[in-house]
């Protein structure tokens, strides 16, 4: 504290002016809204340096709008979600944050991104039909069918009734038949 008179100085009239207390008020207003404005959901990401639990409060909305923006808004999105990603740490109830981080990267078609989310989604929770498939999603539109497929298998095993497997699985299937035909019918792979 000597060696920084002014930074210190500077800081206690930060405080000052908008106190832990001041952030509290405005977190607890924003999480009373039922349907915040994406602009409204991103200015006070933006102001909570994007904090986990805010953002899994809204993560429903927000990756949902997140589809319909501009370029320019998607990629200030993506600039907030590495910077949530930074912030986010392991708690055994809070791994939904990493799945719905990964869930924005489908969103917006970066599904390289969105794998990274879900491989590491799945080593935390390697028993979720629901990451199981969304990693094989992503892996099929990274050209990683046979991975993929094996995803959508596993994703059914532990829950036969989930539709979203069935269907992706039918569309590789239909992708297979696709390149058989092109082929003359022949399989290539020995």
């Amino acid at each position: 504290a000597s060696l920084f008179p002014s930074l210190l100085h500077a800081f206690g009239e930060y405080v000052a002016r908008f106190s832990p207390s001041d952030f509290l008020e405005v977190y607890q207003s924003f999480k009373a809204l039922r349907e915040p404005s994406m602009d409204t959901m991103m200015s006070v990401l933006r102001y909570s340096d994007w904090d986990t639990d805010l953002f899994k409060t809204y993560s429903l909305p927000l990756v949902a709008q997140s589809k319909d923006l501009q370029h320019h808004a998607q990629e200030a999105l993506k600039e907030g979600m590495q910077l949530l990603w930074k912030n986010y740490f392991y708690i055994e109830t809070n791994t939904d944050v990493v799945a719905e981080i990964g869930r924005f990267y489908i969103t917006v078609g970066d599904f390289a991104a969105a794998a990274e989310k879900y491989e590491f989604f799945n080593q935390l929770r390697p028993d979720n039909h629901v990451g199981l498939n969304n990693l094989g999603v992503c892996y099929m539109h990274l050209d990683r069918q046979e991975e993929a497929r094996l995803l959508f298998q596993s994703s059914l095993k532990i829950a036969p009734d989930f539709e979203d497997p069935k269907y992706w699985l039918k569309t590789l299937t239909e992708q297979d038949d696709v390149v058989d035909e092109d082929n003359g019918g022949v399989n290539d792979e020995l």
